[in-house]
């Protein structure tokens, strides 16, 4: 089930846009005379939880849900003092060049977010630290699609869909 969000403040959409580095949606909503009120976007999480038990042995791997975070090293046994290597997809395919937000919680309570880019292969090296939970995530911003494929909606002040990519994790 899509949930939506209602933007009635242009400034609201585009606060939103340059946090997630969507530049690219902005140039269309203004190319195309879209709205600057009163319209929607519709979002779908892709969530993906790694959790260590016992001697926490195992792998991430590519799910082939829409968009997902792939984590290369098993961040509960292997050593990642020169970074975590996470790949992001899209349509099983490596996204490039692409914004992930990096949101961490150390055990004494600390919140911090950073933001890394995929190289051109759709990979990103984050810096993690022992102790350490983390939210990965990746936001992708297009046209709403119908079962179809064609960039239509039964309701149409729903202008824009989201698709977020997320995972959690522990570095012990």
């Amino acid at each position: 089930v899509d949930n939506v969000v209602s933007y009635n403040d242009w400034l609201q959409f585009e606060s939103f846009l340059k946090e997630k580095n969507l530049s690219n949606a902005e140039e269309e909503h203004k190319k195309n005379n879209f709205p600057r009120s009163e319209f929607k976007e519709i979002y779908s999480r892709y969530a993906k939880a790694l959790v260590g038990a016992g001697n926490s042995l195992g792998f991430d791997q590519k799910l082939g849900l829409e968009t997902e975070i792939v984590l290369k090293q098993n961040p509960y046994i292997e050593n990642t003092t020169n970074g975590l290597t996470v790949t992001l997809f899209y349509n099983d395919s490596p996204r490039g060049n692409t914004q992930i937000e990096v949101f961490s919680r150390s055990t004494n309570g600390i919140v911090k977010k950073e933001i890394f880019f995929t190289d051109d292969d759709g990979e990103a090296i984050i810096d993690v630290s022992s102790g350490t939970d983390y939210l990965l995530n990746s936001v992708i911003m297009r046209r709403p699609i119908t079962e179809t494929g064609s960039i239509s909606s039964k309701d149409t002040s729903i202008l824009w869909e989201s698709l977020w990519a997320s995972t959690t994790f522990r570095v012990p």
